[in-house]
């Protein structure tokens, strides 16, 4: 291998690395079973489709026990194998006359899936290491694989969990000893629920939801929680906003047109009488 071809080889490593990233902590963000949704087989499907190939790189990188030069050409094989299967998928969907083929633009729902699955596939396709390169650079990429994507992925579960001591101290902040409660999203028909533990506040799992509303189909959407602090003749009410990490009022009041009352009892240090599951 030429010095022009060693120089540029790491370059584009760093690139697939960071890439498979961003499609794993979008398949994570967009699937996680938060209380307002559900893991359903279009979920799966773009679990699947997505997160394929950086799931076999991550799999080949951890668990590769020698001559890397050899495994990555395997890798190759069978990420060439999954853009195959990916590209017929897409064929078939766009073709087929199955009716959950709902025509969207010209293109079958899944068809639309299956085309940028495989846009994915051939990018990362061509950003793996080859057979041919040096096996001290597919060893670093290997390293580096495994240390970015499973750091990157570590670091968003962390800050989930930090998220809740934050929704704590900023709703204790702004309850200042009056009786307070929070709810959060129930479903996909613009409810709420009381908060019934901690967990609920996790950056994940804590999430808004959305849904078509009335004849309009206009897209209605909720917070993702919602405080509410006692106060003489009624009540503050706040929306969360993770822009701002902080609970903000709402901007105008048809932004509270769906929330009728409250779905929460508010009480004195509320969140004490509620467990971390």
């Amino acid at each position: 291998m030429s010095t022009a071809e060693s120089q540029g080889l790491p370059v584009r490593l760093w690139f697939g690395i960071f890439l498979s990233t961003a499609v794993l902590l979008l398949v994570i963000w967009s699937i996680y079973p938060s209380g307002p949704r559900s893991v359903d087989k279009n979920s799966v499907i773009i679990l699947i489709g997505f997160s394929l190939v950086p799931l076999m790189t991550l799999a080949w990188a951890t668990f590769t026990p020698f001559s890397w030069r050899h495994q990555a050409n395997i890798l190759r094989r069978l990420v060439q194998a999954s853009v195959f299967l990916t590209a017929c998928f897409t064929l078939v969907s766009c073709l087929g006359p199955h009716p959950l083929l709902k025509p969207l633009t010209g293109m079958g729902y899944f068809g639309l899936l299956g085309a940028s699955f495989l846009l994915t596939s051939l990018v990362l396709l061509a950003l793996l290491p080859r057979d041919s390169e040096d096996e001290r650079e597919i060893s670093k990429y290997r390293w580096r694989y495994i240390f970015v994507v499973c750091g990157a992925m570590a670091a968003l579960f962390v800050w989930s969990y930090v998220n809740i001591g934050i929704v704590v101290m900023q709703a204790e902040k702004l309850s200042s000893g009056r009786p307070y409660c929070l709810q959060v999203t129930a479903d996909n028909f613009i409810r709420y629920k009381p908060l019934t533990s901690l967990h609920e506040l996790s950056g994940l799992d804590m999430q808004s939801s959305e849904t078509y509303h009335g004849g309009s189909g206009s897209l209605v959407s909720t917070f993702h929680s919602i405080l509410i602090v006692e106060k003489e003749g009624g009540f503050d009410w706040y929306n969360w906003s993770y822009r701002q990490q902080g609970f903000t009022l709402p901007k105008t009041e048809s932004h509270m047109r769906h929330v009728q009352r409250p779905a929460c009892t508010p009480r004195v240090d509320y969140f004490r009488s509620l467990s971390f599951w």
